[in-house]
């Protein structure tokens, strides 16, 4: 299953912005029997593009050739594992400065009074709920799950529109509901305010009643709705267009529950922010590609003669990977993982700035708090 949102953004939107802008360099030494193709390689010419190498010296295409674990890897299975291997650095910083608070809100629309329930008979509309999502750039809502509630056994589609196309479903979720029992559809149907394919605005979900056949929606009885904050829940009713459609201009809102309670989350989504910032993340990428492919030079398990001189430097790169401050032997610079941790720290500000402290003066000598100078005070009175 492919995964949509994980640690505060957006996957593939995420990873298209960042991968390959940096790159590797072509080896020119004739031992190496790969041509490095596609977005591995760096395009040379007039087009710049950060590249792996300038990070390390040790950190090039050929010593991780020499390190992998597949002694006859070829060309294509090579050129994958250079898109992997980015793939896996690009998260690790993500990780290191994406991880604050994610979870704002899980509620369901409505409570149950639990009694007294009662028949919505079909008129053949649209029945569902108005969602609202928040008006915040990094703030996304997702429909978790709903719980139906028919009179018979009945499978039919629920659709998920946006208001700015009423024609044309954004999802068709086929669902199931036994009869006369509530019977819960998870759905993990993401939601945002601003998203690639529609900017503000609400979204529709529901079903249309055409298709329940003789089935017929039980309408819970409500004990009250549920307080939301950063999301909106109406339960309403659409005249159907166009076969599939629904008309967003005649929109009846009402207190029937049409059949569903919808359990809804928001969370903290930071995704137009990384990709509106990509380039905050180069350096970052760099260090990590650095420290990942020296790692893999000091832990190669493979025999050849290369293998065998990169063993004789281990000592050297264990201190470029791991000096936290200066040292005799290299007085002047930190190691790559205490490089990493301030690059990282800096993203991460320039990301989520702190609010800087603000001194408010209030001249009490001078007025009080209805704007009246203080009486003066003879000193000679007491």
């Amino acid at each position: 299953m492919a995964i949509i949102y994980s640690n505060g953004y957006r996957v593939a939107d995420v990873m298209a912005a960042l991968m390959n802008r940096r790159r590797w360099r072509q080896p020119t030494r004739s031992d190496f029997p790969f041509t490095l193709t596609g977005n591995n390689v760096w395009p040379g010419g007039d087009t710049y593009s950060p590249v792996f190498e300038a990070i390390h010296k040790a950190v090039n295409v050929y010593n991780i050739w020499i390190s992998q674990e597949d002694s006859n890897i070829g060309a294509a299975n090579f050129n994958t594992y250079l898109q992997n291997l980015q793939t896996d650095v690009i998260l690790k910083c993500l990780s290191g400065v994406i991880n604050k608070k994610e979870m704002l809100e899980k509620k369901l629309m409505f409570e149950r009074f639990g009694r007294q329930d009662y028949l919505n008979l079909n008129t053949g509309v649209f029945c569902g709920v108005r969602i609202t999502p928040s008006k915040h750039f990094d703030v996304t809502c997702q429909i978790d799950n709903v719980a139906l509630k028919f009179n018979a056994n009945v499978t039919f589609n629920l659709y998920l529109f946006h208001d700015t196309a009423p024609t044309t479903p954004i999802a068709t979720i086929p669902v199931s509901a036994l009869a006369n029992q509530q019977t819960v559809v998870n759905i993990g149907q993401m939601l945002s305010y601003a998203g690639n394919s529609n900017k503000s605005g609400c979204y529709y979900f529901g079903y249309f009643q055409n298709d329940l056949g003789s089935a017929v929606a039980i309408n819970e009885i409500i004990q009250n709705f549920n307080t939301c904050y950063n999301f909106g829940l109406v339960p309403i009713e659409l005249p159907t267009v166009s076969g599939q459609g629904i008309d967003v201009n005649n929109v009846s809102f009402t207190i029937k529950t049409h059949g569903f309670n919808i359990q809804m989350t928001a969370f903290r989504d930071y995704t137009q922010l990384i990709v509106d910032n990509a380039w905050l993340f180069d350096n970052l990428i760099g260090l990590q590609m650095a420290a990942d492919v020296i790692e893999m030079l000091q832990n190669n398990t493979r025999t050849n003669k290369d293998q065998r001189i990169m063993a004789e430097q281990t000592k050297v790169l264990y201190s470029d990977l791991n000096t936290a401050q200066s040292t005799e032997q290299h007085p002047f610079s930190a190691g790559l993982k205490e490089r990493i941790a301030k690059e990282a720290t800096r993203v991460k500000n320039e990301l989520f700035p702190r609010k800087k402290p603000v001194s408010i003066s209030h001249d009490t000598d001078q007025v009080n708090i209805y704007g009246t100078p203080p009486p003066i005070i003879d000193a000679f009175s007491y």
